[in-house]
């Protein structure tokens, strides 16, 4: 699923996270920044992302962040992110359905375990 993304953050010198709300009628909602970092990493406190997701009324959500040096391969702290919200989002009853890495001209899809019912971020289970 290729993501609508705004040039100037694909284009961004510095990394940048954020997540899109996905609703029960299938309707996925505006990309929304969470925090911006350094050209080499970006922190994230999963207590403002699920604060957020909830006061949107969101049934789950994709992560998205940005790697400035282009390349999409998934570092390992990206792994172990993606697997602690995972858990953390089946836990609290808004699953997350996706992990990309957008760069300046590409998406990279994680693949998320098997737990999460789905392999297709298109795929929204509730």
């Amino acid at each position: 699923m290729p993501l609508s993304i705004r040039s100037p953050l694909r284009r961004s010198s510095s990394e940048w996270i954020g997540f899109i709300p996905r609703y029960k009628d299938r309707r996925d909602g505006r990309l929304r920044i969470l925090n911006r970092g350094s050209p080499e990493k970006v922190d994230l406190d999963p207590r403002v992302l699920f604060q957020k997701v909830f006061n949107l009324g969101a049934h789950g959500f994709i992560l998205v962040h940005n790697h400035p040096s282009g390349r999409t391969d998934p570092s390992q702290a990206d792994l172990i992110l993606t697997d602690h919200l995972m858990r953390l989002s089946l836990a609290l009853g808004v699953p997350l359905q996706g992990h990309a890495i957008v760069t300046r001209t590409k998406d990279f899809w994680i693949q998320l375990p098997e737990i999460c019912d789905t392999d297709d971020p298109n795929d929204f289970q509730t």
